[in-house]
């Protein structure tokens, strides 16, 4: 979140929820126009900003995904849908992808025409008159911006789906969030901030209809555009996710700089890496790159500089953090890397069994992804579930469980899961 004098703005839906807990209920918040399956609403802001909300109701998508979460793509796909748009006249909004900050999360130059923006752009200006056109945060006229967007699945109920946006030149944030109430039928909360309040007038209620309406039809038309089925295809496939198996307490080796030691042992010394120039490999240690715990990202993402191999890694997936084990990699960069590295990572393994003994580090392509808020939320449910269930035998002062109960989160399970932990 980035500082300002008053308060942080939210740059991620975890911030939208912690500043406004009331962002998808119906308290708190000032009803200015109220139809049957639509709802324009104002509120305050912790940071100082009055917030519009647009509520829709019985949205239908017509060819929805299995998994409610995908229902949006991510802005990179989006970016590369409306870069093959054959007839560029024929688009409503362009996007250029200046950085890739993580799967699902860009820094980009983004331009719309939308007719609804365009009547925020009018009517609320109007409203606004008193302020400076620059200063409004509906104006059509300061596109194209530069901003963060970012999805989120998953939050904060199981299905949800969300996108964020953060202006970098201008004081502005939004947030879409869809839910699904039944198979291609979705709520949509859109909030956004304007930077000084506004009362409505009598004669505008009419006027903000017309805005609620022209925001459903667009709403309905972006959520069954012809190009979705194809981006939420290559959205699969963007990415893949790479499982570390098969090891135990010893971290896997990386090739060693010059004289260059690990605090987990002295260098080790193979004749297969001789042809390679990779005859000399120590163990990995976190603080290589900074840090004091094992992430697969990081412990690859080194492994790639020290072989000249380009795989960008990330250990996140869609805002949802991965578990140590694993990361996420471009699928394009990896199959041009694939070879290359399994033939490196082969004198890898030889390096560990001399080293260490034992199995060695594997590496497994496409696995499932496990995010550390599931993992630990499951734990936590499990806890509850045995705790709720535990039958309590009291014999004086103690207390007998049955063998099969365990005790919680906060005592030691007698069975040791190596894979939500594997390297310290």
């Amino acid at each position: 979140m980035k500082a300002t004098a008053q308060a942080p703005r939210p740059d991620t839906i975890e911030d939208w929820f912690l500043l406004v807990p009331h962002l998808l209920s119906e308290e708190g918040w000032q009803k200015l126009v109220q139809k049957p399956s639509s709802a324009l609403l104002q509120s305050s802001s912790p940071w100082g900003d009055t917030l519009i909300k647009y509520v829709l109701h019985d949205v239908v998508v017509l060819h929805p995904p299995e998994d409610p979460a995908y229902l949006l793509v991510r802005p990179e796909t989006r970016a590369w849908s409306c870069a093959c748009e054959p007839d560029p006249a024929n688009l409503e909004e362009i996007r250029e992808v200046r950085e890739i900050l993580g799967p699902g999360a860009c820094f980009e130059k983004y331009w719309t025409n939308w007719p609804w923006i365009r009547l925020c752009d009018s009517l609320f200006g109007i409203l606004h008159s008193q302020h400076l056109c620059g200063n409004l945060c509906f104006g059509h006229t300061a596109l194209p911006v530069t901003t963060i967007e970012r999805v989120r699945r998953n939050l904060p109920e199981k299905g949800d789906c969300s996108l964020t946006w953060s202006d970098q030149s201008n004081p502005l944030v939004c947030t879409l969030l869809c839910r699904m109430h039944k198979t291609g039928n979705y709520t949509m909360h859109f909030v956004m901030g304007t930077l000084a309040p506004f009362q409505m007038p009598v004669w505008a209620a009419d006027a903000l209809r017309l805005v609620l309406d022209a925001f459903r039809s667009q709403a309905i038309c972006y959520l069954n555009r012809p190009q979705l089925i194809l981006e939420r295809e290559r959205d699969r496939t963007l990415y893949m996710v790479l499982n570390m198996t098969s090891f135990g307490s010893r971290p896997p080796m990386i090739p060693a700089l010059g004289e260059e030691t690990s605090v987990t042992g002295q260098p080790t010394n193979i004749e297969a890496g001789n042809e390679l120039g990779l005859s000399t490999w120590v163990a990995y240690d976190p603080a290589m790159m900074g840090n004091d715990a094992f992430r697969l990202s990081e412990y690859l993402c080194l492994f790639f500089r020290r072989i000249s191999v380009h795989v960008h890694t990330y250990q996140s997936l869609d805002g949802q953090e991965l578990l140590p084990y694993q990361c996420v990699v471009p699928r394009e960069e990896w199959y041009m890397a694939r070879d290359r590295f399994k033939a490196t990572f082969a004198l890898q393994k030889t390096a560990y069994r001399r080293a260490n003994g034992g199995s060695t580090p594997r590496l497994v392509e496409d696995g499932t992804p496990r995010f550390c808020r599931e993992v630990v939320a499951s734990c936590q449910n499990q806890a509850k579930h045995e705790t709720d269930f535990c039958e309590l035998v009291v014999h004086k002062t103690f207390l007998e469980l049955p063998d099969d109960v365990g005790l919680g989160m906060g005592f030691q399970d007698r069975r040791r899961c190596r894979s939500v932990s594997p390297v310290r």
